[in-house]
């Protein structure tokens, strides 16, 4: 009762301040070269050319953020996001769905919108999408977009769902919330590729979300051959694990008891419970005792995965993008707010400075909180962030890039 009550106060205050906007300044950092020119002249509206190094601000008057009565981030998470569920996508989408067997026993799934394309489909478009780590292909932020993407360009759309994620049942003693076991992603990919392949596909797109975006930049680092796309979009991917705790620390306690009440609602459902009793090394008493991520990382995520680790400081470090970011293949937009309560926008600018591949374009907006970037209220209008995918693939299928 309590939460229902919280929730409604915050959509009300959210509803009464939805009309004041604040415009939305945006650092770039990204090599010269005439492609960067050309995708930030259409996607941002960019006259002059970024100094390498340094990066350039930009006002974007385009993108008018709305000014919360409360916390930047929290109020744009929860109010903006939660009127769009329940007002906006009351029903959510139809996928046709194709479950994996992994080799230890687990299921995930491919979840295509709005169908699974057949050999009637000869040389379609297809974009991957990737959820964070508490999310699924039922997320109204992974809805809003793949329904935007497919609406605005047609193409075929995937959402790789993980284990215990959504609807899915975990099947195995293994959760999959390791952002450097990537085995699954890789699996579920050549699956992908085994049906694009024969239909010749013109373009393939990829866009990540935080948890989704690690794995996928990782992925196309240590398995380059596995699948080409014509371009990936991360969004509020945290590159340093070990910082994003450091951060999360420092957050309200109660910011942080919803951020592990979110994880334990996910994870620690009676169905799965059977199943991780199983592995020796975890404790249900100590998982429903952590009051922070830290703790639930040392206690759940550290202990319930595949792979073995030393310590937890070689797991934080293997699970950290920014050591793997500067080697992605082709044109990637990787996009961050400043109001990120779990990234640090020091280190993406610090990855900014020190960038040598000119592939990548980092952009940090002013505010956008975690996967929101919302700019406004509406039932028929896409965010700002659907608008900026859909222009940055239909930009990258330029072949003159």
């Amino acid at each position: 009762m309590l939460w229902f009550v919280a929730v409604v106060v915050l959509l009300l205050v959210g509803l009464l301040s939805f009309q004041k906007t604040t415009s939305n300044h945006i650092t770039i950092q990204c090599k010269n070269t005439l492609t960067n020119q050309y995708i930030l002249q259409e996607c941002f509206q960019y006259k002059t050319t970024p100094v390498e190094g340094q990066g350039s601000n930009l006002v974007l008057s385009f993108y008018k953020n709305t000014k919360w009565l409360l916390s930047k981030w929290s109020m744009q998470m929860v109010a903006n996001h939660g009127i769009r569920k329940l007002i906006c996508y009351a029903k959510s989408l139809r996928y046709e769905r194709n479950l994996l067997q992994t080799e230890d026993g687990g299921t995930f799934s491919l979840e295509w919108y709005p169908r699974k394309p057949t050999a009637a489909d000869k040389h379609c478009s297809i974009v991957v999408v990737l959820h964070g780590i508490t999310g699924s292909h039922l997320s109204y932020y992974i809805q809003y977009m793949v329904q935007h993407v497919h609406h605005k360009t047609n193409y075929f759309v995937v959402v790789v769902t993980r284990r215990s994620c959504g609807d899915l049942v975990l099947s195995s003693q293994y959760l999959a919330n390791d952002p450097s076991d990537t085995s699954d992603l890789e699996q579920g990919l050549s699956e992908i590729k085994k049906v694009t392949t024969p239909l010749q596909c013109k373009y393939m797109h990829a866009i990540g979300f935080s948890f989704g975006g690690i794995q996928l930049s990782r992925l196309l680092t240590t398995k380059p051959n596995l699948i080409s796309f014509h371009s990936i979009m991360l969004i509020s991917v945290p590159f340093c694990i070990h910082h994003m705790e450091k951060i999360a620390q420092q957050q309200h306690p109660i910011v942080k008891k919803a951020a592990v009440w979110t994880l334990q609602h996910n994870f620690l459902k009676k169905k799965n419970l059977a199943l991780l009793h199983k592995n020796p090394s975890f404790c249900e008493d100590h998982a429903w005792k952590a009051s922070s991520t830290q703790q639930w990382n040392e206690s759940v995520t550290f202990r319930t995965q595949k792979r073995q680790y030393s310590s937890l400081q070689q797991f934080y470090q293997e699970s950290s993008a920014k050591y793997w970011i500067h080697h992605i293949p082709c044109p990637c937009l990787i996009l961050n707010a400043a109001d990120d309560p779990l990234c640090s926008i020091d280190i993406v600018k610090e990855l900014g400075v020190n960038n040598t591949n000119p592939h990548l374009i980092f952009a940090q907006t002013q505010f956008g909180g975690h996967c929101t970037f919302s700019n406004h209220f509406s039932m028929n209008n896409a965010s700002w962030l659907e608008e900026l995918a859909v222009q940055f693939i239909k930009l990258t299928n330029n072949k003159l890039l």
